[in-house]
């Protein structure tokens, strides 16, 4: 059953966050509880979570048992979830296509994790490997996060960065809605003036050899204007694009005014400074 007919998913609503923020999240939301009957909990230590990314994710979603209709499953589209039972367990499942391709996010009680995660291979077993189901690390997730343009909270900013800082504004902030905190400092930003720094896609010039592994810039290294010293920012992650040849692209936060795309910047690494360029946008590469 899809949560938009559940309201918030029955009788409760399901947040999902940072490990790191779900405890003074769910402290911070109960100081603005007054008269309403609601208790905000943080169920990070009895919760777990796995996501599957690529094409026949929703395929095997309904393989699994996930809808007793496929229908369900095939409307579940981008920020959107629906609950569904796997295993005889109860799986919210969310999606978010963040690898620039289908990605779904499974939440459930850590107890039946393992019943739902053998249920998935098992699908993609009985139907002779046809969806392509295998485990992969943090590496390959990584890789695919970056050319799908998904920055990490934690990662790629933080909670001291301004909303138009994280380079996800658009995708993130409604301007229509209604007052939220700090509405006013985003919205003037917004309307009047512009962030000293924003976080920025870039990529290897084209025709530069940047086939050493070294090339790859680490987390922190500066970024400078081409044709100056001064640092301008700094890269936040890094990868070697499979689906782009093996190009080097990374996210930066950079000051103003070094932003624009087609900027041309220097990038410190371990075989000297790569020539690289600000992209167009966050994501380098979508199905």
């Amino acid at each position: 059953m899809r949560l938009s007919e559940l309201g918030e998913a029955g009788e409760r609503m399901v947040f999902e966050q940072d490990v790191l923020t779900a405890g003074p999240t769910a402290s911070a939301l109960t100081e603005f509880v007054f008269a309403e009957e609601v208790e905000i909990v943080d169920s990070s230590e009895r919760m777990h979570r796995f996501a599957m990314h690529g094409p026949r994710s929703l395929d095997l979603l309904a393989a699994a048992g996930a809808a007793s209709d496929r229908s369900d499953v095939a409307a579940l589209d981008d920020r959107s979830a629906m609950v569904a039972s796997i295993a005889g367990v109860e799986v919210v499942v969310s999606r978010d296509d963040e690898v620039g391709d289908v990605g779904l996010h499974l939440v459930m009680d850590r107890d039946g994790a393992h019943a739902v995660w053998e249920q998935m291979l098992r699908a993609d077993a009985e139907a002779g490997h046809a969806f392509g189901a295998k485990p992969i690390g943090w590496h390959a997730y990584n890789t695919a996060r970056i050319e799908g343009g998904t920055p990490l909270f934690h990662v790629d900013f933080g909670a001291t960065n301004l909303p138009g800082e994280t380079g996800v504004l658009d995708d993130r902030v409604s301007f229509a809605k209604g007052c939220y905190l700090g509405q006013e400092v985003v919205a003037r930003m917004q309307s009047l003036g512009h962030p000293k720094q924003v976080l920025v896609g870039l990529r290897a010039k084209a025709g530069v050899d940047s086939s050493a592994r070294e090339w790859q810039p680490d987390t922190g290294a500066p970024v400078r204007k081409a044709d100056g010293d001064d640092v301008v920012g700094a890269v936040t992650s890094s990868a070697r694009s499979p689906m782009l040849g093996d190009a080097i692209v990374a996210f930066a936060v950079v000051k103003w005014g070094a932003h624009e795309a087609g900027s041309a910047v220097r990038v410190a690494t371990a075989m000297g400074d790569l020539q690289m360029e600000v992209a167009e946008k966050l994501v380098f590469w979508s199905a």
